[in-house]
C-alpha cells in the first residue's frame, strides 16, 4: 500500500497554488502546459473548466504531487484527461512532483482514479513517454474491470540549434523574403515585452481563425482567447513567452505572420501562429526560421515543434521523438452498449459488402460495344 493520501480538490483551492508554486520553483514542472501560470489562467476562465479539479498527493502533511484533470462528455461518454486535453493540446505531461517521488505519486493517483466512479474513459493524451504517469497505467487498471488500449505514439519534431537549422536553399529564401519585407517598410521582430502581447496575440488569433475556420479549436471562442491572453501575460512576466512578427509594411495591420512560442528549460516550444496566404510569400516559414535563429543567438539548445502533421516541419533539419497517448475504458453498461453498437455496424457493413460482391456485373451498354 502507498504511504500517500490522494484527494481531489478544486483548482482554486489556495493550498493548491502554494504547493504548485513551491514544486515549480524547485524545478519539478517539466512542461509549460503544467506550469502554475498555465493552470491558473484556466482556473480564471471558469466556463472552460466547469468540471475540473486537481488530484493532490500528501505524504503526512506535505503536498508531494499534483495532477490537474478535467472531465467532459464526448459521444455520450464521460471522458477524463489532463486539464485542457481536448482543445488546448498539452504535450510532455506527467505528474507534478519531485523526480524521486513521481513513480509513487503516479501509482497512487491512478489507483485513486481506479477506485473513483464518475468517468467512463481516461484519455491521457500527450504524456512524456519516459514519465511516471505513462509507466503506471497498466498496473493501475487491471482486467476485467478496465480495458487498457495499446500505447499510441505521437511523433514530435525537434530542431537542434547547434548546427544547420535549414537547407541552403531555405536560408536563401528566408533572406530574400526578409529583404522584401524591409524594402516595403516592414521587418522581423522578436517581442518579449508582455505589454505588447495582447494586440499581437489578437492579430495572431484573427489570422489563425481566418485561415482554418471551423478546424481551429484552440482559439474558437472568446473564452478560449481570454485564456490565452491570461496565460501569455503570466508566463511572459516570468520571461517564458517569445512572440515573433513579420510585417510586410510599416503598420500593425501589415503583419504577415505571427508566431507564439513558449520558453522552457533551454527549449523553445512553437505553440501556434497565424499568417496571411494572399501576399505571394511564405511568411510562416520565414518567421519561424528567423525565430529559430534568434533563439540560437539567445542560447536556446533546441526548438520543439510540438505535435501535429504540418508540412512546414519537413523544411527544417529536425529529429523526431514521440510523446505517447494512454487510454483506459472502464467496463460498464455504457462500454458494453458502445462495443455492441460498433460490432453491429461492422457486421452490417461486411454483410453489405458480401451482397455487393454476389450481385452480377451489369451488362455492357451498346455504346461500350461500338
Amino acid at each position: 500500500m502507498s504511504a500517500l493520501r490522494v484527494h481531489r480538490v478544486r483548482l482554486g483551492d489556495p493550498h493548491v497554488e502554494r504547493a504548485w508554486r513551491r514544486l515549480q520553483d524547485a524545478g519539478h514542472v517539466d512542461t509549460p502546459f503544467l506550469s502554475w501560470q498555465w493552470a491558473s489562467a484556466l482556473r480564471d476562465v471558469p466556463e472552460l473548466v466547469e468540471d475540473a479539479g486537481v488530484l493532490v498527493a500528501w505524504r503526512s502533511d506535505d503536498v508531494v504531487g499534483l495532477l490537474p484533470l478535467e472531465r467532459t462528455t464526448l459521444d455520450g461518454r464521460r471522458v477524463l484527461g489532463v486539464i485542457g486535453w481536448y482543445w488546448v493540446g498539452p504535450d510532455h505531461t506527467d505528474v507534478v512532483a519531485a523526480p524521486d517521488d513521481r513513480a509513487e505519486v503516479a501509482a497512487a493517483m491512478l489507483a485513486e482514479l481506479a477506485r473513483t466512479p464518475g468517468w467512463d474513459v481516461l484519455d491521457l493524451d500527450g504524456l512524456n513517454p519516459d514519465g511516471a504517469l505513462a509507466a503506471a497505467v497498466d498496473a493501475a487498471f487491471p482486467r476485467p474491470r478496465f480495458v487498457v488500449r495499446p500505447t499510441e505514439e505521437l511523433p514530435i519534431s525537434y530542431v537542434p540549434l547547434d548546427g544547420e537549422i535549414l537547407s541552403g536553399h531555405g536560408r536563401k529564401q528566408v533572406r530574400k523574403e526578409i529583404r522584401r519585407a524591409e524594402a516595403a517598410g516592414g521587418a522581423f521582430s522578436l517581442v518579449t515585452d508582455p505589454d505588447r502581447f495582447p494586440a499581437l496575440l489578437e492579430r495572431m488569433m484573427d489570422l489563425h481563425v481566418a485561415r482554418f475556420g471551423d478546424r481551429s479549436r484552440v482559439f474558437a471562442s472568446p473564452a478560449r482567447r481570454r485564456f490565452h491572453q491570461l496565460a501569455a501575460a503570466r508566463l511572459g512576466d516570468a520571461g517564458l513567452v517569445r512572440l515573433h512578427e513579420l510585417r510586410v509594411g510599416p503598420e500593425p495591420a501589415d503583419a504577415a505572420a505571427i508566431t507564439y512560442t513558449l520558453a522552457w528549460r533551454g527549449s523553445l516550444l512553437f505553440y501556434s501562429g497565424g499568417l496571411r496566404t494572399d501576399i505571394g510569400m511564405t511568411p510562416g516559414f520565414s518567421v519561424r526560421a528567423q525565430a529559430m535563429l534568434a533563439a540560437a543567438e539567445d542560447g536556446f539548445t533546441e526548438v520543439d515543434l510540438l505535435r501535429g502533421d504540418h508540412g512546414y516541419k519537413e523544411r527544417f533539419r529536425a529529429e523526431v521523438r514521440s510523446d505517447v497517448r494512454r487510454r483506459v475504458a472502464r467496463v460498464n453498461a455504457g462500454l458494453v452498449r458502445t462495443v455492441a453498437a460498433r460490432g453491429a455496424r461492422a457486421l452490417a457493413g461486411r454483410a453489405r459488402d458480401k451482397v455487393s460482391a454476389l450481385r452480377p456485373a451489369p451488362a455492357p451498354s451498346r455504346t461500350n460495344l461500338s
